[in-house]
């Protein structure tokens, strides 16, 4: 649903629809979790798109914490996540 309205420009119903699945995933299966992380990421790549930067910084910053104990200080989500945070810092 969320990429749904992404797709149509929707960004604060697909914020909407990507917490509460985040909330479903953090009850069933904690917060350290693949599932978790990847859906906070959208998260954060959402308030990029909507030009909010500082929420976007502030998810992407637990996203790295989260990538940091799931995948090692040398994944290439980890890399990922990183460019991100530094394009942020850039703009």
């Amino acid at each position: 649903m969320a990429e749904y309205q992404e797709t149509g420009e929707q960004y604060d119903q697909a914020l909407n629809c990507l917490q509460q699945a985040k909330q479903i995933l953090e009850d069933n299966y904690g917060q350290v979790d693949k599932r978790t992380c990847k859906v906070k990421r959208n998260i954060s790549l959402l308030y990029l798109k909507s030009n909010r930067f500082e929420d976007a910084l502030e998810e992407l910053k637990l996203v790295q914490e989260l990538e940091m104990q799931l995948y090692g200080e040398r994944s290439s989500n980890l890399a990922k996540t990183h460019k991100v945070i530094g394009t942020l810092y850039i703009i």
